[in-house]
């Protein structure tokens, strides 16, 4: 016991000097605003993009008087990485911050397009776009190191909550039709963890403003979706595996159900998670009140 309080004494002995050794700027108040692009993971939904050209070439394959035209899915993983945040230092060197952050990705119709042909009678584009986007509540501590007298570079880490959105839609029409009909439409939200890390470098524009240069890696899975359909219907968003005999694929979905799927043409049933995880680079100010 003893020995424990002569650790936590020693430890708070450090951080006090670490806080007052320092030019003193304590109470000094910061806004870091900052924005840029971020990597996600996304991985379910990209699983599902991947099967879901798979079955239109499945689809094609199968049936004798359809032929596959044209695929041009992209992968999901680009997003907006927007972020405002007030630091309160405790010295030169030491700070907190509280801020919020917003991410907001979307794969278009542009870039999920499926072009098949039933042939000697119509054309048709397949669609299926998607969207992620997250607000973000964080909380962060930050460690400041000067490198110049006017460039300093840091350390930041913390967590706090993100609030996730997933919108999706499955629809196709005639080539030549100008409005699509919608098969499949869903948005979903959840309420989840997020951590992450950043090194950022500062570059004092003047005794008010710095530039700031910024990138950071996030580990944030959104677990829990509740939403709706298309049909109206409110449920959890599950993912799945459903195997087609006709075609002898397995597909994965990401579906707003009432209800679980079940049966032997059904596998890997459970709840969906969507994968925010990944990296940021971001540029902005830091400007001093």
């Amino acid at each position: 016991m003893t020995r424990r309080l002569k650790q936590r004494e020693l430890f708070f002995l450090l951080l006090l000097i670490l806080c007052c050794g320092f030019s003193v700027h304590a109470g000094e108040l910061k806004l870091k605003v900052s924005g840029g692009l971020s990597y996600l993971q996304l991985g379910s939904i990209n699983r599902n993009l991947q099967d879901w050209i798979l079955f239109h070439r499945a689809f094609a394959e199968a049936e004798p008087d359809w032929t596959l035209l044209e695929e041009n899915v992209s992968t999901f993983h680009s997003a907006f990485d927007f972020s405002a945040e007030f630091l309160t230092y405790f010295s030169s060197r030491l700070a907190v911050g509280a801020g919020a952050g917003f991410l907001y990705g979307e794969l278009n119709e542009e870039k999920t397009q499926v072009i098949n042909e039933q042939i000697g009678k119509s054309v048709y584009l397949n669609i299926r776009p998607n969207k992620a986007s997250g607000l973000l509540l964080t909380g962060s501590a930050y460690y400041f190191q000067p490198i110049g007298r006017k460039i300093q570079i840091y350390l930041c880490g913390g967590g706090g909550l993100i609030w996730a959105k997933f919108v999706s839609r499955e629809s196709s029409k005639k080539l030549e039709d100008l409005r699509f009909r919608n098969y499949v439409t869903q948005k979903a939200s959840a309420k989840s963890p997020v951590f992450f890390g950043s090194l950022g470098t500062a570059f004092r524009i003047d005794t008010a403003i710095e530039f700031v240069i910024e990138g950071s890696i996030r580990k944030a899975v959104a677990k829990d979706f509740f939403g709706t359909n298309d049909d109206g219907d409110s449920g959890t968003l599950y993912y799945y595996e459903q195997y087609l005999p006709a075609y002898d694929i397995w597909q994965s979905n990401t579906r707003i159900l009432t209800d679980l799927p079940s049966g032997q043409n059904y596998r890997n049933i459970e709840e969906a998670e969507i994968d925010f995880s990944g990296f940021s680079v971001k540029a902005g100010l830091l400007i001093k009140f």
